[in-house]
C-alpha cells in the first residue's frame, strides 16, 4: 500500500479476490474447465461401470445378482472362469472368432482402399454413380440379404461354413469403409499424387509406398470399426453357421442359457472374456482411431 493508501499496482492487477482485469478473465475459464471435468467424469463412469458391473456379476450367484445387482461380491473366486471357459467350449469359439475377424478386416481393409484409390485419385467414366452406389449401400439393412444369400450359399454348399461369414462380413463391411477411405484421400494434397506422376512413379508403387503409409490413422479407425461389428455380429452367424464347431463367440454363448434356467454368472464371465481382444485392439489402436476420427471430422 502506498503512502497515500491507495493500492500497489500489483495489487490491482491481480486483485485480492479476483476482482482485476486478470481475475475476471481467468474466472470463466476456470468455471468452464471444472465444468468440462465433471462433465468428462460422469462420461467415463457412465461408460466403464457397466465393464466392471458385468465383472463383478461373474462371481455372484443367481441369487446375489438378483437380490441386489449393484453390490459387490461376497467372495471373489477366479477358478469361475476356468469353469466358465470349460463348460462354454470358448476355446474352439475364441479360435472361430478371431479367424473370422482376421480376414475379413484385412480383405476390407486391402478392398476399401483400393477401390478408395481409385475413386479419388484416377479419373474414369462413371466414377460418381459408383460411389453413390456404394454410399447408399449403407442403408441396405441386414435382415433384407437373409433370404438372398442364404439361397445362394445353400446352391453353392457354403451353409455351415466359415467362409460364408467372412463373405457377408466383407461384403457388409465394405460400403463404410471405401466412404471412409475415400474421405480421408479426398482430404490429402494432390500435389504429392501429381509430383509421383511427373517422376514416373507407377500407381501400384504409390498406393503401397506413400499412400498407405500415409494412411494409417484411417486404417486403425478402419479396423476398429470392423473388428468390433465381425466380433459381436449374431444374426448372420447364426443363420449360416449350423455346425458347434464352427459357432463363433455370440453364438457360443448360448450354451449358459436354457428355457427355464440361466446362469448368470457364467453368462457374465463368458461375456468378460469376450470382451478382452476387443479392449486389447482398441489400446493399441486407440491413437490412430482417434487421429482417424479427427483427420474424417476436419477433411470430410
Amino acid at each position: 500500500m502506498s503512502a497515500a493508501g491507495g493500492t500497489t499496482p500489483e495489487m490491482t492487477n491481480k486483485g485480492i479476490v479476483g476482482r482485476g482485469p486478470e481475475g475476471v478473465r481467468g474466472l470463466p475459464a476456470r468455471i468452464g474447465f471444472i465444468l468440462a471435468t465433471i462433465f468428462t467424469l460422469a462420461l467415463l463412469v457412465f461408460s466403464v461401470y457397466p465393464f466392471i458391473w458385468m465383472v463383478l456379476n461373474t462371481f455372484k450367484t443367481n441369487r446375489e445378482i438378483f437380490g441386489n445387482p449393484l453390490s459387490l461380491p461376497q467372495k471373489i473366486n477366479l477358478k469361475i472362469l476356468s469353469d466358465v471357459w470349460k463348460a462354454g467350449k470358448l476355446g474352439g469359439a475364441l479360435r472361430n472368432s478371431m479367424l473370422v475377424t482376421s480376414i475379413s478386416v484385412i480383405s476390407i481393409v486391402a478392398m476399401a482402399s483400393l477401390a478408395a484409390f481409385a475413386l479419388s485419385h484416377l479419373r474414369f467414366r462413371g466414377k460418381t454413380p459408383i460411389l453413390a452406389f456404394i454410399v447408399g449401400a449403407q442403408v441396405v439393412s441386414g435382415q433384407v440379404l437373409l433370404i438372398p444369400l442364404f439361397r445362394m450359399f445353400t446352391q453353392t454348399n457354403l451353409i455351415g461354413s466359415i467362409l460364408s461369414v467372412i463373405l457377408v462380413y466383407i461384403g457388409t463391411g465394405l460400403p463404410l469403409s471405401v466412404y471412409l477411405f475415400w474421405g480421408f484421400f479426398r482430404g490429402m494434397s494432390p500435389s504429392i499424387y501429381e509430383s509421383t506422376k511427373i517422376d514416373g512413379c507407377p500407381d501400384r508403387v504409390y498406393y503401397s509406398r506413400i499412400l498407405m503409409p500415409l494412411s494409417s490413422p484411417i486404417i486403425g479407425s478402419v479396423i476398429v470399426f470392423q473388428a468390433l461389428f465381425c466380433w459381436t455380429e449374431y444374426l448372420f452367424a447364426l443363420t449360416f453357421l449350423k455346425d458347434n464347431a464352427t459357432h463363433t463367440i455370440p453364438l457360443q454363448l448360448q450354451v449358459f442359457v436354457s428355457q427355464y434356467l440361466t446362469n448368470w454368472s457364467y453368462l457374465f464371465g463368458a461375456l468378460s472374456i469376450a470382451v478382452i481382444p476387443v479392449l486389447v485392439l482398441y489400446v493399441f489402436l486407440q491413437k490412430l482411431f482417434i487421429r482417424g476420427l479427427t483427420a474424417g471430422a476436419i477433411k470430410g
